[in-house]
């Protein structure tokens, strides 16, 4: 074989193993298989090959074990050697792997090799079934050495995980000599797969493989951009004959399936991280790219079984899609084969509710109701799904929302994952209602105990696995424990947890029990057999003590990070702020993912009055979780007191896009609102706050806004003269009046905001309803209501005779008089007594001016 046809081949197989294109590989295999094969001359080819079709098609990937390639560089005979000093076994096959002369055939043997590693690590921790391992994979201690070799950033991987060996390899052949691998067009995107896999070991998130993740998903979907795809493939010789191949419909469909999965696991790793703002741009180019065009419609049908009448329910509507390449055959029913060949995956725990149906009973069918979906079409619906969660907040709409986007991908699954993942999203939004709680416990139940079911091949369950969001195990296992503290069985939760040796949650169950002192007695117990950083926070939790803190923190040596957020936690509930904003700056100095430690250090900061402290940590918050509201309030409370309203705005805006119905952020958006005078947005928060605390208004900040319409040509922030608002401040009073009908001094600014404008009758109508409502039962008993309605009726008449008619005048010396003789008993002496008769007077002396006109 030449170089070139060489060449060729390698970039196929790395192309053809991305896009699992089993077809493709199983012909290379049967080629091989032959006698007379063009590749028995090079026998890394032939190991390359049976490594692809091991990852693609073989029964167990523990066969690829035997490839002379795979015995020679990773040292699989010798393994056993090693045991003692597992740091000296994973420095040689590093060397072994350096060593290679970088042609690219050596290339993609170690992407192979650190794909087949990374495969096998997913499929005993993440899809099962279970695989034989041999015993040199295990090493003394539960791996111990090798956990504390896949730490990061001072978060430990999960100690009861297995095989974690192949992770590392994994890592060694695609993350740490990921430079090596650039002949291989596939090296960034398993790298990324490997990283992914090893953060989700791992109990938190890290910045180091957030940056990471980052930065090279921008260069995957740069190399698997469609248009990309398409070029590079009119590019690439036919490995068999001397022509440019011609790409067939099937082949255009499967370049597009690859570039949306691309952008697809890109937008699972936003979501990992909590990088909201990214995932709905990225959903968009992923659904352009595959030709997916799905949204929310409304449809007649039945929710319960004895429902006589059909309701409005919600649905999905599919517009447009490309069709499944299942079949080759034009039989009309490929749809039906589809569903039919894969009905073994149908694990839908149903329960035989006795009420309400699984999915609505439509009365007539919508766009695309019983299509059967391209697998990468369901992914990027179940993606969806996520993204309507992140959007909205944690109540029943947002349930009722996502439901469509689960019955559409359980309507017709045909892969094994994504109906997993479908199941298990349908039971996390059932979990909440008491009707289906009891149904969604036993599907998550039933998720778990496939993990052992021989019905289903590894290869089948490992499709799609790196485009989907399923849990591992063990993270599956701790779900099913928490969904029964939620239904109160506490003691079936703790077996599950005390199994799992997750600590926190196992003491949080035999609280729940009330047996505090057990809890105690376990920790210590699970000390004395082996101590570790983790046990002793769950100690100083249990006892309040920094003690067992600092000594889980020297235990890590000084790298578990969890110890001093603990430590400053219980600083925090003693009010030694100092102390607590050391301890956190420690701990996000390791690891700064941690936005509620932020918080906290934020809060600390303000108590003492470090001003640059607080606004750093709440910045970082924000920037963490966007969505957190009381985040960017308390931002915004910094900027206030250090005077910057613009920027103090800013953060109110963006916080109450989450915190609509807070008016405590209301009230100090207003008050930033007329500081910067911002009037528009002003008279936006007014409303907000008069609804949400109890028909509050400030009249102060209202008059303002007021003098800004009379002002009329005076521009606010934004621009808008006094004249154009107007019509919306009129509203305005005109609404809060309406509501709040006892306010006298809001009448009052009512009618003054009016006679400014120059509106006399309605300024006199508004005065009157001021003067009716300060003159409540025994007014004239009190001195400050009797000093306010000679001073509102004072207002009325002078408004009278500044627009004077003879029934005005008439009524207001009558109101005067009723006035005057209320009040003589007991104010006849005052100042203000005087000064009202003497307005009498003025009214009479008017009067009789009109009378001789």
């Amino acid at each position: 074989m030449d170089n070139k046809k060489l060449n060729n081949l390698i970039e196929s197989i790395d192309q053809w193993v991305i896009e699992s294109n089993e077809e493709k590989i199983s012909e290379l295999n049967i080629q091989l298989s032959k006698a007379d094969n063009e590749f028995e001359d090079i026998p890394i080819l032939k190991d390359c090959i049976t490594l692809a079709f091991n990852i693609l098609l073989g029964d167990s990937l523990v066969g690829s074990f035997k490839s002379d390639l795979m015995k020679k560089l990773f040292l699989l005979d010798s393994l056993n050697n090693y045991k003692e000093n597992i740091q000296e076994y994973f420095e040689k096959v590093n060397n072994n792997i350096t060593s290679l002369n970088e042609t690219p055939l050596n290339q993609l043997s170690v992407l192979l090799c650190g794909i087949t590693f990374l495969n096998l690590y997913v499929q005993i921790n993440w899809t099962g079934p279970t695989v034989q391992i041999s015993p040199d994979f295990t090493l003394k201690n539960d791996n111990k050495s090798i956990l504390e070799l896949l730490e990061v950033d001072g978060e430990t991987i999960y100690n009861k995980v297995k095989n974690p060996i192949f992770l590392n390899l994994s890592k060694i052949c695609l993350v740490d000599n990921y430079s090596m691998l650039d002949s291989c067009k596939s090296s960034c995107w398993w790298s990324c797969r490997s990283i992914m896999y090893h953060q989700r070991s791992l109990k938190n998130v890290t910045p180091t493989f957030k940056s990471l993740l980052n930065e090279r998903f921008q260069i995957v979907t740069r190399f698997y951009s469609i248009s990309t795809l398409l070029e590079d493939s009119e590019e690439v010789m036919d490995t068999t004959t001397s022509s440019k191949p011609k790409k067939s419909i099937k082949e255009i469909n499967s370049l597009k399936d690859l570039s949306a999965r691309a952008i697809i696991e890109q937008s699972l790793v936003f979501n990992y991280f909590r990088q909201l703002n990214k995932i709905k741009e990225s959903i968009e180019r992923a659904c352009e790219v595959s030709e997916l065009d799905c949204a929310l419609t409304g449809a007649l049908g039945k929710r319960t079984r004895f429902q006589t009448f059909d309701t409005a329910q919600l649905v999905m509507e599919v517009k447009n899609c490309r069709k499944r390449d299942d079949s080759n055959n034009n039989n009309n029913n490929d749809d039906e084969e589809v569903f039919n060949r894969n009905s073994t995956i149908k694990r839908e725990v149903t329960n035989d509710d006795p009420t309400l149906l699984v999915r609505p009973s439509l009365i007539t069918e919508v766009a695309g109701q019983n299509i059967s979906l391209r697998n990468v079409d369901q992914m990027l619906i179940l993606l969806q799904c996520l993204n309507v969660k992140n959007q909205n907040s944690n109540n029943g709409l947002t349930t009722e929302e996502m439901l469509p986007y689960i019955q559409k991908t359980l309507e017709k699954s045909n892969n094994w994952i994504i109906h997993s993942m479908g199941l298990l999203i349908k039971s996390r939004l059932e979990v909440v209602s008491s009707k289906t709680a009891e149904r969604a416990v036993l599907q998550i139940q039933a998720l778990v105990d496939q993990y052992d079911d021989p019905t289903s091949s590894a290869t089948e369950r490992m499709n799609g696995i790196y485009s989907t969001d399923y849990p591992s195990r063990w993270d599956l296992e701790k779900e099913v424990g928490e969904r029964f503290i939620g239904i109160g069985a506490a003691a079936s939760a703790f077996e599950i947890f005390e199994r799992l040796e997750m600590w926190d949650e196992a003491i949080k169950c035999l609280t729940f029990m009330g047996k505090n002192a057990r809890s105690e007695e376990l920790v210590k117990q699970r000390l004395e057999l082996e101590p570790s950083p983790e046990l002793y926070c769950v100690l100083g939790d249990l006892k309040s003590d920094e003690q067992f803190y600092l000594k889980g923190w020297e235990l890590s040596k000084k790298r578990y990070s969890r110890a001093q957020r603990s430590l400053a936690r219980l600083y925090l509930e003693r009010e030694q702020y100092q102390l607590c904003i050391d301890s956190y700056q420690i701990a996000l100095a390791i690891n700064p993912l941690f936005p509620n430690s932020w918080f906290s250090l934020g809060c600390a900061a303000m108590k003492i009055e470090k001003w640059d402290t607080a606004l750093n940590a709440f910045s970082r918050v924000v920037s963490l979780e966007p969505e957190e509201g009381e985040g960017w309030a308390n931002l915004a409370s910094i900027y206030m007191y250090q005077n910057k309203m613009d920027k103090a705005s800013s953060a109110l805006m963006e916080g109450l896009k989450h915190k609509r119905e807070n008016w405590k952020m209301w009230e100090n958006f207003l008050f930033c609102c007329i500081t910067i005078k911002d009037y528009q947005n002003a008279v936006i928060a007014i409303n907000q706050i008069f609804d949400l605390n109890e028909k509050k208004v400030n009249l102060k900040l209202l008059s303002i806004i007021a003098d800004h319409v009379v002002a009329k040509d005076q521009l606010d922030k934004q621009g808008i003269s006094g004249s154009k608002m107007e019509k919306t401040v009129s509203e305005l009073f005109g609404r809060l009046t309406s509501k709040l009908t006892n306010n006298p001094d809001l009448w009052r600014l009512y009618s003054n905001y009016h006679y400014r404008l120059g509106n006399a009758d309605k300024a006199i109508d508004l005065q009157q309803k001021a003067c009716r409502s300060c003159e409540s039962a025994h007014w004239e008993g009190e001195q400050s209501t009797f000093e306010k309605v000679l001073q509102f009726n004072t207002i009325l008449c002078d408004l009278y005779l500044q627009y004077p008619n003879t029934s005005n005048i008439y009524s207001a010396k009558l109101k005067v008089k009723s006035i005057l003789k209320k009040c003589e008993s007991s104010w006849k002496e005052t100042d203000q007594f005087k000064n009202f008769e003497q307005l009498l007077i003025k009214l009479n002396e008017k009067e009789s001016e009109l009378l001789k006109k």
